[in-house]
């Protein structure tokens, strides 16, 4: 069984890879970034200040809650560094809103420029990392914290997966969402749509404006630009959180473009490696299998440089593995009670497909 599950494993990381290509992402300079900002992580201030100086083209809307003390009080000693940068208060999202959403729709209007790009707070994007113009394109998320050993087992999952399953499925024509943390689209053309306000208000942001494209007959463009994601994770507690609302909004969109391609390549992958130690353990050859996902993590590794420019470790390689193994159990804990969920400070408890807040 160990041998069947191996080769099935290698056929599948090694096709995976051999879709993965570079390429070059042109966009223009003069675009707007927006950030819906929500105070709570320690590395906020330095993020929102990293992208200002690494886009001094740009113009920057931020979107802030009128009763988020903190991020006001950080956006306030950081406007004084840019002209175009336009601070945005307003009402925290109500019953029914989706959080992210609610600030995009009064965002859109204030937009200027031909283009614009949304922007995780705990995100930063290289100066020559702009995505191209196309009606909506993605990012390719990197996760670079490392401060502690839960930062470093989240790295794993995102850094183990985000080349093997964003770029695969866009070359096999699976793709159906973006990757939230960075995605950019035409003004114009948003606007045409029906902008934010046309996605609706969903628990997945990312996967509502998707859709609004797809519907009206836009392709989704994937590329590889890097998006370097420092989220700050302190406790097993946070990391579980963290972990476990990834998954549950994985579940939502399994369970809307469930077909045999998407089990095959993007489910199955995900299952392999546990499933793999377990039949390893039971015929006594769970070293080889622990070398065999130490060489799919090199690898990929490697692929990742070679696409991204970011390096990893030697470390970096073992809490791959460690995030592989532990996929399939975060899969299964999203389960239970998935209606509940916690971004940062936001307790969400879906009722009846509508979101409410605790």
């Amino acid at each position: 069984m160990t041998l069947w599950l191996g080769a099935l494993y290698v056929v599948l990381v090694a096709a995976r890879l051999a879709m993965v290509r570079r390429d070059v992402c042109r966009g223009t300079a003069d675009v707007t970034i927006i950030q819906p900002i929500l105070a709570g992580d320690p590395r906020l201030a330095g993020a929102l200040a990293a992208n200002l100086r690494a886009h001094p083209e740009a113009a920057f809307l931020w979107l802030i809650d009128d009763d988020d003390a903190e991020a006001r009080r950080i956006a306030s000693e950081l406007a004084p560094l840019r002209t175009r940068l336009r601070v945005v208060i307003g009402p925290g999202p109500r019953d029914g809103e989706n959080p992210k959403l609610a600030k995009l729709e009064r965002a859109l209007p204030m937009v200027e420029t031909a283009r614009l790009i949304v922007l995780d707070d705990d995100t930063f994007l290289p100066g020559d990392s702009l995505l191209p113009e196309r009606p909506l394109a993605t990012g390719l998320p990197v996760f670079v914290a490392k401060s502690s050993l839960y930062e470093r087992l989240t790295g794993g999952f995102v850094n183990g997966n985000a080349l093997l399953t964003y770029l695969p499925a866009s070359r096999l024509g699976l793709q159906r969402t973006i990757n939230g943390m960075i995605y950019g689209a035409d003004t114009a053309q948003l606007r045409a749509l029906g902008g934010f306000a046309a996605a609706g208000h969903e628990l997945t942001d990312d996967y509502a404006v998707a859709r609004l494209y797809l519907r009206n007959g836009f392709a989704i463009t994937q590329t590889t630009a890097p998006a370097h994601v420092a989220m700050t994770i302190v406790s097993f507690a946070h990391y579980a959180r963290v972990m476990r609302r990834w998954m549950i909004f994985a579940s939502y969109y399994l369970r809307g473009n469930l077909s045999a391609a998407t089990v095959f390549w993007i489910v199955l992958p995900g299952l392999l490696p546990l499933a793999g130690l377990i039949a390893a353990i039971v015929e006594a050859r769970a070293a080889a299998w622990l070398a065999l996902l130490l060489t799919k993590a090199l690898v990929n590794r490697v692929a990742l440089w070679r696409t991204t420019g970011v390096a990893s470790s030697i470390v970096d390689l073992l809490f791959e593995m460690a995030a592989d193994l532990c996929t399939p159990l975060w899969s299964a804990l999203a389960l239970i009670r998935p209606g509940r969920l916690q971004w940062r400070t936001r307790k969400i408890e879906m009722a009846g497909g509508q979101i409410r807040y605790k």
